[in-house]
């Protein structure tokens, strides 16, 4: 038992319990009242050096060991788990970028597509406005050929009629009371012709008289006439027969037409579905690579939460190794100093800390 009056320092043992029963507060998950009980008790029991305790406090100490175990299990159950977090979120970097890389990747390509199929779009436009143009022209020059087939054959008519009108007169086929009438509207229709007067005045003298009484001359305006009349009709033919080939050519480039045109219309609905079938893919690996952006963002911060919680859980052990565990063994194994000569009261004074607490030691309980 201390000499009574004696007096030392006692900050580092009472620190030493104060971190056990802050350690104890801290860690140990126990009831208020069982930690109020731990607390107080603490300084009471591992104060004492080995030497001197009684056994109610020695079983007491064990209490806080066991207590003290129970901290640390816990501790090293928060510090596996952490570990594991932070393990498995740092093995999902490589999958998470291997997914954005494929993202990319996929979205370079599907916007390459859509260029490509806005491109043929593009072309297919093109080609249907030129389809429906040759399909335009193709129905105005059937209706402008017709008409040209119908202007030639009611030209040919016309000259036929008065052909028929000529050998009618010729022939002497017209009533003596009509010839005259006859002969002036020939000679209207004759116009046309481009006939010199000479030949126009034997004309109107020699129709109708027979052929020994038409004499050379007549004859001969009457051969030219029957020349002028072939070649207008042979004209004619040629004019009809060329309008009905073009007829049949323009008969057939129509139907080509309309299914150059039909097959335009096809063609660009097919790219306008292509393309919006590309668009929709490249607007959805959009999506997808900020959808992978984000988690690898949302990771790379997890990761840093995770490994912050890792290093604050490993440092709380830590301390509570170095001012809990290692400070309970120490007091736990410590046995009485060995004496010294007290000091003087002058001696006391020079050395001791002025703003140091004094305390007396407490005493062994005894039974």
């Amino acid at each position: 038992m201390p000499v009574k009056g004696t007096k030392r320092k006692a900050e580092p043992l009472l620190e030493k319990c104060d971190g056990i029963a802050m350690a104890i507060r801290d860690s140990s998950g126990l009831p208020a009242d069982v930690l109020t009980m731990l607390v107080e008790i603490i300084p009471h029991c591992l104060a004492q050096p080995t030497d001197k305790r009684h056994r109610f406090q020695q079983k007491a100490i064990e209490s806080v060991d066991q207590v003290l175990i129970g901290c640390e299990a816990r501790f090293k159950k928060d510090i596996d788990e952490a570990r594991v977090k932070l393990t498995e979120s740092r093995d999902r970097t490589s999958p998470v970028e291997e997914a954005r890389v494929t993202a990319e990747g996929k979205l370079q390509e599907d916007s390459n597509r859509a260029r490509e199929e806005r491109q043929m779009l593009a072309n297919a436009t093109l080609q249907l406005r030129a389809a429906r143009t040759a399909l335009q022209d193709a129905q105005k020059t059937q209706q402008a050929g017709g008409q040209g087939l119908e202007v030639a054959a009611k030209q040919k008519q016309e000259v036929q009629s008065i052909a028929d009108l000529y050998e009618l007169l010729k022939s002497g086929s017209v009533p003596e009371a009509e010839f005259d009438k006859q002969s002036k509207s020939l000679l209207l229709l004759l116009k046309p012709f481009d006939l010199d007067e000479a030949m126009l005045m034997v004309l109107t003298s020699t129709l109708g008289k027979p052929d020994a009484a038409r004499g050379e001359f007549g004859q001969m305006v009457l051969d030219q006439l029957d020349n002028r009349f072939a070649k207008k009709i042979a004209a004619q033919d040629e004019l009809i027969a060329a309008a009905e080939v073009e007829k049949k050519g323009r008969a057939a480039a129509l139907p080509l037409a309309q299914s150059g045109y039909d097959d335009a219309v096809e063609t660009i609905k097919m790219r306008a579905k292509a393309f919006e079938t590309s668009w929709e893919a490249k607007q959805e690996d959009e999506r997808t690579l900020e959808t992978t952006r984000k988690d690898q963002k949302d990771l790379a911060a997890q990761i840093k939460v995770l490994d912050k919680d890792l290093y604050k859980v490993e440092a709380e052990f830590d301390v509570f190794q170095e001012f809990a565990r290692n400070a309970f063994e120490e007091l736990k194994e410590r046995s009485t100093p060995i004496p010294v000569e007290p000091e003087t009261g002058a001696e006391i004074a020079a050395n001791e800390d002025p703003k140091s607490a004094m305390i007396v030691e407490p005493e062994a309980i005894t039974a």
